[in-house]
């Protein structure tokens, strides 16, 4: 087999082990709900960067088609995957059933069979046009391309949709599911108190300015507009407000160590995404509150782990 290698065909072997990489990587946590789409996603993203790479750099029209016809096994359930990930993500659990699923998947699996088969039919490409002088080339493509290319936008577009509306699963009108939220909270958001009277409130003075960054940090609703928000998904402003409200109380600190470690280890747990400081968070927050509580509670989980 014959190659031409070009700078794209380097960068498409890449995305496609790096997106192998991945999918190496999130093998560790297949048991976090919606990673083992998140998994079967990344393989077929690096088959159809693979496969696209060596059709590209492949020099006989024979060779092209072949890698061509092997890359629509990935091109064509990527977006699926991805719309099966963002549905179990949002715990839309009735749409990921076994059946559902199949039913999806009938249309990419009409499309590869259409495509191992276009010398009798030609309904993906009618004719392939090859330029040995740019080892290029153009395929003209069929009908039921654009059926497939139809669908395969329609997934993508539905995934978008289900991850900007889908910060929290949908009960009914104006009602949703905040068990994610509350589970955070229920790992560490309190303080231990002493029973008995009422203490004197002289009795634990607290600077002005650390009262009032604490009362900040306590205006949190937990409404999850930072989490639809984010780019990530990402709790962290919500996690970070209810570490800072007790971080800069006296009360607080008898927890404190335990505190950051388990909030932080049960947003990773119900499978929120990490903070990458684009600060949407902070403008959607309806209490404005400051994306500086997030370097708090970074400093809160690094003490907690340096004192292990």
């Amino acid at each position: 087999m014959s190659l031409e290698f070009t700078l794209l065909f380097l960068v498409r072997l890449l995305s496609g082990f790096f997106a192998l990489a991945l999918v190496w990587a999130l093998w560790k946590k297949r048991e976090t709900e919606g990673v083992n789409f998140l998994i079967l996603f990344e393989f077929a993203a690096s088959l159809w960067a693979i496969s696209d790479g060596f059709e590209h750099a492949a020099t006989s029209p024979e060779t092209k088609i072949l890698w061509s016809q092997i890359g629509y096994i990935g091109a064509s359930t990527t977006t699926l995957f991805f719309l099966f990930f963002t549905l179990a993500y949002t715990q839309a659990n009735k749409f990921t059933k076994p059946h559902i699923i199949a039913i999806f998947l009938l249309i990419p699996a009409i499309t590869v069979l259409l495509v191992f088969t276009n010398s009798y039919h030609h309904l993906i490409w009618e004719k392939v046009e090859f330029y040995p002088l740019t080892n290029e080339s153009i395929y003209n493509y069929g009908s039921w391309f654009w059926v497939y290319a139809g669908y395969e936008y329609l997934a993508l577009g539905s995934a978008i949709i289900v991850l900007l509306v889908g910060a929290f699963p949908v009960i009914k009108d104006v009602m949703v599911d905040r068990t994610a939220f509350e589970k955070i909270q229920q790992a560490g958001g309190f303080v231990s108190v002493n029973t008995g009277g009422v203490p004197d409130g002289n009795t634990l003075p607290i600077s002005q300015d650390d009262a009032e960054e604490a009362m900040d940090a306590a205006a949190c609703i937990g409404c999850g507009a930072c989490a639809a928000t984010c780019k990530n998904s990402s709790a962290m402003l919500f996690l970070a407000a209810k570490v800072s409200q007790f971080a800069k109380l006296p009360q607080g600190q008898v927890e404190a160590k335990r505190r950051a470690k388990a909030m932080y280890a049960k947003m990773d747990e119900l499978g929120f995404g990490g903070c990458t400081n684009t600060g949407a968070c902070e403008l959607a927050c309806p209490k404005s509150i400051s994306i500086a509580h997030i370097a708090r509670l970074n400093r809160e989980y690094l003490k907690a782990r340096l004192s292990d």
